[in-house]
Order: structure tokens, then sequence, then C-alpha cells
């Protein structure tokens, strides 16, 4: 046991220190000094810092921060830094991006959902519950969340019915961080819902901006950021009314770079799911490792070698 407690101590002190080489090494990565050796020590020391599933979500938002900031695609090579620097300090925007508030680059006005609750009708119409909007990590409404309503009128459904590329918003949630981020309709399972009071829904101008580009960057710190400026709370729940969602605002390139970042994000976040399901892999492997330790250890002696893999894990 106090062989245990040794080495509890030393893995401690490891992560905790493996923490903020992590922390410290990935803000480098953002900042304002574009500097390629930030880059070339990540990526050579990325497998000693990034050990568990949960360290990939770090990753995840450097990507998304790298991204904002237009460093992550190559940039037009006549396109030169603006002047001013973004609000966080970190990066100066290219001449061709321009910074609009949300508002701006919709196609429509905003709308808030439908008020009356689901009442489960075994001929009703679907309605996504309030998670549908805030639970998946990739910016994708989750379908599979949803109830059934009866008693819509065709006036009702054809106002809330959500379309492919809609964009939606929790405006009212106990989470903090699930209000104001967008997610993206994609109507996967094409059964035409509708969308409750709670969530507001956005549809973009498609000669301006994309939406899955919103989608990922709404979830950038810089925005998150400026849309904690219209958070606001009341008796521990946090909100954003539809009018403040859209003064926002967002910092846009040219559609054509859009693209080309938001095919990267993608296939970057790809990567980081394989990532998360290698190191989960692990994990489970070496939880077996032990577990066959502790069998041997009541039966017999534990295997030497066993025991040498795993005080180096």
């Amino acid at each position: 046991m106090a062989l245990c407690d040794e080495l509890e101590a030393a893995q401690t002190h490891r992560e905790a220190r493996r923490d903020r080489l992590r922390t410290t090494t990935l803000r480098n990565l953002v900042a304002l000094d574009e500097s390629k050796a930030n880059a070339r020590f990540f990526l050579r020391h990325s497998a000693r810092m990034i050990t568990s599933p949960e360290h990939v979500a770090s990753v995840r938002q450097a990507i998304l921060d790298l991204a904002v900031r237009g460093r992550l695609v190559p940039r037009d090579p006549n396109d030169s830094a603006k002047a001013h620097v973004l609000d966080d300090g970190l990066a100066r925007l290219p001449a061709s991006w321009k910074e609009f508030p949300l508002g701006e680059v919709l196609a429509e006005d905003s709308r808030n959902g439908y008020s009356r609750k689901p009442d489960g009708a075994a001929d009703g119409i679907p309605i996504l519950k309030i998670s549908a909007g805030t639970t998946r990590r990739d910016g994708v409404v989750d379908e599979d969340e949803y109830k059934l309503i009866g008693n819509v009128t065709a006036q009702d459904r054809e106002r809330l019915c959500l379309r492919q590329g809609d964009l939606l918003a929790c405006r009212f949630n106990g989470n903090r961080d699930s209000v104001g981020i967008l997610t993206l309709f994609v109507d996967a399972l094409h059964m035409s819902p509708i969308f409750p009071d709670k969530l507001i829904r956005l549809r973009s101008n498609a000669a301006l901006v994309m939406p899955e580009l919103l989608r990922w960057w709404s979830r950038s710190t810089l925005i998150r950021r400026r849309t904690d400026e219209y958070r606001a709370t009341t008796v521990g729940n946090w909100g954003i009314s539809a009018g403040n969602l859209k003064l926002v605002t967002y910092p846009l390139p040219p559609l054509a770079e859009q693209r080309r970042i938001v095919a990267k994000v993608d296939e970057l976040m790809a990567v980081c799911d394989e990532l998360e399901q290698s190191l989960a892999a692990e994990q489970t492997k070496r939880g077996r490792l032990l577990e066959a330790l502790l069998r041997d250890a009541l039966e017999g002696a534990p295997p030497a070698r066993e025991l040498e893999i795993l005080g180096a894990r």
C-alpha cells in the first residue's frame, strides 16, 4: 500500500506537469507570434502530452482557434494582414476577411420555436428536444432527440419546420456553455421536425457564409468570449435573446476560403475522433493488464515483466 501511495503521488505530479505543458504549448500554438517552432514543438512532443481521451478536447479547441484566426489553411499570398488585432489579442485578420454581426449574414429573421410541450400523440409530428441542439460536440443537431406532438396546425408546421442547413441555438439552459452555441441541422432522418421554444432557428445567407462554418466558429474561444458578453443568468439558468445573439460579431473569409477551412476542420476533427478511440482502447488494454496482474497476485507472484510494463506506463 505504501508503494501504491508512492506511485499515485508520482503519477499525480507527472500528470500536473503534463497538463501545464499541454496547456502552454497549445496556447503558444494559437498566439499572435506565428513562429513555426511552436507547431514543430507540439508535433514533436504530442505523443507525450496527449495520453488520454480527455486530452483530445484541448486539441479540438486549438484547431478551431487556429481556424477562426485564418491560420489553418494557407493564405492568399496577396492577402496582407489588417492593421487591427482581434479583440482577444491573439491574431490579425487577413485583409480579405470581414467581420459581421451574425444578424447581417442571415437570409431571413431568426425564429423561436413552438411553445407547447410535447404530448406523445400517436398521430403527432416530431418536435426536437432541447438536448437535440446541445449534446453533440461535432456541432450537428442530434435528430434522434425528439418527441411527438399532436394538433400542430399546417401553418405552424410550415413556419417552424427545419430544413437542411438550418442552425439552432439554445436560448435558455442551466449549462452556461450551451447557450448561444450554434448547431447544424443536416436532415439525416428526413422527418421534417419542428423545434421547441427554447431553441432559436437561424438561416444563413448562402451568398455570404456557409452554415457549416458558423457552426464551427461558434465553438471557438473567440466567439465564445464574444457570446459571453450577451449571456445573462436568472435563478441559476443562463439565457440569451435572439436579438443579442444576432449582435455577436463573426470574422468571415471569402466563400472559397470558407470551403477550404470547413474541409480542413472536418478532416482534423475526424483525426481527433480516431485519436480518442485509440487512447480509449489503450486505457482498456491497460485496465485488463492490471486486472490480470491482480488475479496473478492473488494466486501467486505477479510476472515481473508485466509489472515493469505497467510501471512504465
